[in-house]
């Protein structure tokens, strides 16, 4: 699938996923060009002026001071929700960018950046006379056009013109955030729903140049500490803490008969200040326990805050490794069994595309779907869901809402996240300096 499909499938999916939206794609922004002066200083006034020019040029902290006020004023505002981003922007951890592109009466501006070692969440806003409400997808490649290998998340509901959005680009294991970064923005409208309306009003590229004090901001720590949940034996291999989120990383032990689905944690300051789960853009991992770079699970951060922290499990959910798929008649609704108590509440058919809706109860109030994007017809072809929903309950169950597209037949093989639970008696908990 190509950048233009996934960006189409994105889409669709904005139309038809409900209310909470897990995780999207695509995102990046800009940044001024660097200018030489060729200064001639005449006299006391000029030697002062000559100084605080290389104050606002060589010193991080001035140039960030200097930046520009409102936006930051807006800036500040606009993360005020994340206790990690406001942290960010407190100690200057932003680069002020200011580029903008004007096209078939609309005009993109990137505004600014909070860059560290391992994201570059952008910026910025949209504006036009003739639609009423933009939003944008991002995408993002390395100069020479190679993958940036990175997770992107944008794609803001019903916004309205001239309002700061955010698109966050965050570099996977084994990547860091580069020194220039090319983004596109694919820009479309959106009706009163807040879904998608129009596509490819105007797509703006625009080239990052980022700033190598911000991109050196991060620090990992390493552990190789094993613990058991349960029975299943994972290795904490590091922490890594940066300004945007802090990663706790791990390693599965491949003697385990279940794969990890989920771990429920947060991390405590030395003061009992508690650090949750997931970061500012809503991602929560990324990578697999199984996996040879293993699994990235990310938190609020504890960058400025502590030498050491202490990591706290309060349960986890797992998937058998030799757990079947589960057969669904889509024709009747009837269905193999399924783990936490799910049923099938009810399937609509449009054409060629069925919409299931699935009840289970919730593992121990964590959110989530029981069933993976992945499903398998009958003649054993494999495909995966073009988009998916879901929607926590207040009874302690939850419906997910997936969709089979572009199916020729009656019945379908439902592929399951999640078929046990672990919580501990008393939570699982591991003291970490991270300094």
């Amino acid at each position: 699938m190509d950048r233009m499909e996934e960006y189409r499938t994105m889409l669709a999916e904005l139309e038809t996923v409900p209310s909470r939206t897990e995780g999207c794609v695509a995102r990046a922004a800009a940044r001024r060009n660097r200018k030489r002066f060729l200064l001639q200083p005449v006299g006391a006034a000029a030697a002062l002026l000559l100084c605080f020019t290389l104050l606002v040029n060589l010193v991080p902290g001035v140039a960030y001071a200097c930046s520009g006020i409102p936006v930051l004023d807006k800036l500040a505002e606009f993360v005020s929700f994340s206790p990690s981003l406001s942290q960010a922007v407190e100690h200057g951890q932003v680069q002020s960018v200011g580029l903008t592109q004007t096209q078939n009466g609309i005009t993109a501006t990137i505004d600014s950046l909070i860059v560290d070692q391992k994201q570059v969440i952008v910026y910025f806003t949209l504006d036009s006379e003739e639609y009423n409400h933009l939003s944008a997808m991002l995408d993002a490649h390395l100069m020479d056009g190679a993958d940036a290998h990175a997770t992107i998340v944008s794609g803001m509901p019903y916004v309205e013109n001239g309002e700061l959005q955010s698109a966050t680009i965050n570099f996977i294991e084994g990547a860091s955030v580069p020194e220039q970064l090319r983004v596109t923005l694919y820009i479309f409208s959106q009706n009163e729903r807040g879904f998608a309306e129009a596509a490819d009003l105007f797509n703006p590229e625009f080239t990052l140049d980022l700033e190598p004090w911000l991109t050196e901001q991060g620090r990992t720590v390493t552990l190789d500490q094993v613990i058991d949940l349960g029975g299943q034996k994972f290795t904490l291999t590091q922490v890594e803490s940066y300004p945007t989120h802090a990663r706790v990383n791990l390693k599965a032990d491949p003697d385990n008969t279940a794969k990890l689905d989920d771990l429920s944690f947060y991390l405590e300051l030395p003061d009992g200040t508690r650090l949750d789960s997931g970061s500012a853009d809503g991602l929560t991992a990324t990578g697999s326990a199984e996996g040879e770079t293993g699994l990235s699970l990310y938190a609020e951060s504890n960058f400025y805050d502590a030498d050491r922290i202490k990591l706290v499990i309060t349960g986890a959910t797992f998937l058998d490794k030799n757990a079947a798929p589960v057969h669904v008649d889509l024709t009747t609704g009837a269905h193999d069994p399924m783990p936490f108590d799910g049923r099938i509440d009810s399937i609509e058919q449009n054409g060629t595309e069925w919409e299931l809706h699935i009840v289970s109860r919730e593992p121990a109030g964590r959110h989530g779907g029981l069933f993976s994007w992945e499903y398998t017809a009958p003649d054993g072809t494999k495909d995966t869901s073009g988009h998916m929903g879901y929607s926590p309950g207040d009874n302690g169950f939850g419906t997910q809402f997936l969709y089979v597209d572009n199916y020729d037949f009656d019945e379908v093989w439902l592929t399951l996240n999640r078929t046990d639970e672990w919580t501990p008696a008393t939570p699982l908990m591991v003291e970490i300096q991270t300094k």
